[in-house]
Order: structure tokens, then sequence, then C-alpha cells
């Protein structure tokens, strides 16, 4: 309950006198400022049973406000009455406050007209608790039948989550965006320090810049003036292009020839035809293995070819084994001579 600050709610403060109390200090209240009163109370203890709003001390709600008065008129009031008193000057430093939204209609027919409350949000909550005292049921801040009902504000932690997240967003996006410009021109960051450049480094930039001053020159007197950038378009390309060529007389054959309606192949390299990586038909996916198998037969039969002309007869039939070799005597009868003159040769021995 604490950090809700329920507290603030349930005082007397913001609430309206009883009738005793505004004969004793000669105050008179309308019975529609009453009703307002009531009306506004319910309000805020019907918004406090929804546990994520609280009361924020530091943050009044002023209601009756006269539609004449601007968002200047009631920062002004409220810190006059921060500073004790509503008729006296107050000073920049005192009573100084974070906000005040003087809120407004949004409809379009109504051309953006008050609707009567305004919310201050003051830097320090004794401040505030010292406007409320001060403006609450004054009888001369606005009007003597339509006094100024001042309260504490009830905030919702969920939506001031979503502001405080949004800030910290469109602050970093600042961050980044001043960096970006940085890197952009060059210049060091606040924290980075700066290393020494050499001389022809410094008049390497010196003349980008000079470029870059001269490319927006150009710019802004096209901008001012467009005939001359007519003009100086109509003359380059009038400078650049080639000079017409005579037609050639073609010979009365081709001239009553028709006109070709098909596609012509322009010269140069976009319209240059790309020969195939390969001759012959396409070779598909499917037809990978039997065109192989085609390709190993047509290298035999031109190796058998290769063969005939150079007199080699390489012929082999299906299934034949290879043949024996035949006997020949006279090479037995040689081997047995050898043998026997050598067992003669060791009897001697």
């Amino acid at each position: 309950m604490s950090h809700r600050r329920i507290f603030f709610a349930c005082s007397r403060e913001p609430f309206a006198p009883s009738a005793t109390e505004t004969v004793a200090l000669g105050q008179e209240i309308s019975e529609q400022d009453r009703t307002r009163r009531q009306h506004f109370a319910e309000l805020k203890f019907q918004k406090l049973k929804n546990m994520e709003n609280f009361v924020d001390p530091s943050k009044i709600v002023i209601h009756n406000i006269p539609k004449s008065y601007s968002e200047e008129d009631v920062h002004l009031l409220a810190r006059k009455a921060a500073n004790g008193d509503i008729k006296m000057e107050v000073g920049k430093r005192r009573s100084k406050t974070e906000s005040c939204h003087l809120m407004r209609s949004t409809d379009p027919e109504e051309q953006n007209q008050s609707l009567g409350f305004a919310f201050i949000k003051f830097q320090n909550a004794a401040d505030a608790m010292k406007a409320l005292r001060v403006l609450n049921n004054h009888p001369t801040a606005f009007f003597d039948d339509k006094r100024p009902i001042v309260e504490f504000a009830v905030e919702n932690a969920k939506a001031l989550k979503i502001l405080a997240d949004r800030h910290e967003r469109n602050s970093k996006k600042i961050e980044l965006r001043k960096k970006m410009d940085a890197m952009s021109m060059n210049e060091p960051e606040p924290g980075q320090i700066q290393k020494r450049k050499r001389p022809w480094q410094i008049a390497r930039e010196e003349r980008k810049k000079k470029r870059r001053a001269a490319r927006l020159e150009e710019a802004n007197n096209d901008d001012v003036h467009p005939e001359r950038k007519i003009k100086a378009t109509q003359a380059h390309t009038q400078k650049n292009k080639p000079a017409p060529k005579e037609p050639a007389v073609q010979p009365a054959a081709e001239q009553d020839k028709p006109e070709y309606a098909g596609i012509a192949v322009q010269r140069g390299i976009a319209g240059q035809l790309k020969r195939s990586k390969h001759t012959g038909t396409k070779i598909r996916a499917r037809d990978r293995g039997k065109i192989t198998l085609q390709r190993q037969q047509e290298q035999k039969i031109k190796r058998k070819e290769n063969l005939k002309k150079l007199s080699v007869t390489v012929k082999k039939e299906k299934g034949a084994k290879p043949k024996e070799k035949k006997e020949d005597p006279g090479f037995d009868s040689l081997v047995a001579s050898y043998k026997s003159k050598i067992s003669a040769g060791l009897k001697l021995l």
C-alpha cells in the first residue's frame, strides 16, 4: 500500500471543506462545485481499485480552468501558488516544475479548445503540496462561483513504463544520428583522441571539401537557373552526337524485298549469341548413362580402325580359350644330346 501512496488520496486536503468550516472562513461554495468535487473523488477511488494505479505526490491536477487561460497562464499560476501567494511574482529558480499540460480537445470542429483541466508536475513533492493547499478552493483565482479544484494526480505504472522506454529509444536514436553525422564529416567523437594527420592527408581532405562545395554550388545554380542546365545538356549532346551517315544506294532487287519480321541480333557484347559448351544434342540428366556407353563403343571402333591402318590385326572371338603350344621334336632332341654330353663328362671325372 505504501508504494501506491493511498494516504494522499484519503487525506481531507483535496476535498471541499464542510459547511461549518466555510461559514467560519467566510467562504461560500456553490452547489455545482460541491457536486463536482464529490464526482472527482469517486472517480479517483474507482481508479485506485486497479493495482497498477498509484497517487503521484509531485503531480497535481487543476479543474475548473477558464477556457481563456493558456498553458503559460496555468503554469505561472501553479508556480505562484507553490511559492505561497498567487498575487506575488515568483523567480525563475523557485518552485521549479518539470512539465505542464493543458488538455485540449482533439475534435476539429472545436478548434483545439481547452477542456478545463491541466496537469502540473513539480520537481519537489513539497512544492506540489503547497500549491494544492494555496490554490484549492481559492476564491479569487478564477471566478467566485467556479473555484479551482486541485488534487493529486493518479498515474498508471504501465503507461509510465511505456513512456520511459519510448524516451530512451528516442535518445538512443538521437545519439546514433549524431555519431553518423560526425563520421560522415570525419570529425572525432567527444571522448575520442584525435590522431595527428600528415600534410598529404590534410591536403586530400581540403581537396574533397572543395569538390563537395563546388558540387553543392552547381546544384544550387541548377535549382535557381534550370534553363542553364538544359542548355548545357543540349550543347553536350550535340557535341558528342556522331555525324549522320549518307544512306547507301541499294539495288532494285533488294529494295523490292519485304522487311524482316523476326528478331535481329544487335552488334556489340550484349547482342552477341553465346556459343554452347558442347556440340550435338542436349545432354539431359536421364540420358547421362546411355551417352557414356555410346561414347565407349565409338572409341573402341575408332581404335580398331587405327590398328587396321597400321597393319595389325586384332581378332578375338567371344568365349574362345587360348590355344596350347605345339611340341617341337628338334628342340627335344637337342636337349637330350646336351644331357648325354654332360653325363659323359661327369663320368670321366
